[in-house]
């Protein structure tokens, strides 16, 4: 049986909350490179303006996986915050001295001024 990834996203939420809720785990949040998601002309000619919001599981490799939208924006700019995402690069989170995966929110704010 195939699941969706909105559906594998909040499996992996719910067991990571039961996981470092069992544990008094100090983890480092992840130090993460900003990437830049361009504007689209279509966007910057219809004056679009806002945040794309994407939930993502900050993996121990240090890459963002399974990207699930929770805000986006028209003219192509959530597919760019998508792109940007799958660029970035970070430290990950420790945990006993062996990195590991967290979930969390990226935002991409688009603004014209």
């Amino acid at each position: 049986m195939r699941r969706s990834r909105a559906a594998t996203i909040l499996l992996y939420c719910f067991f990571s909350l039961i996981v470092w809720s069992r544990h008094s785990v100090r983890a480092q949040e992840a130090s993460r490179a900003t990437e830049k998601a361009d504007y689209t002309e279509d966007a910057r000619h219809a004056g679009v303006q806002g945040t794309v919001i994407l939930m993502v599981v900050f993996a121990d490799e240090g890459v963002l996986k399974h990207i699930l939208v929770l805000q986006g924006l028209s003219y192509g700019l959530t597919e760019q915050a998508i792109a940007a995402a799958r660029k970035v690069r970070f430290t990950p989170a420790m945990r006993d001295g062996k990195p590991i995966s967290i979930n969390g929110e990226i935002d991409f704010n688009f603004s014209l001024y």
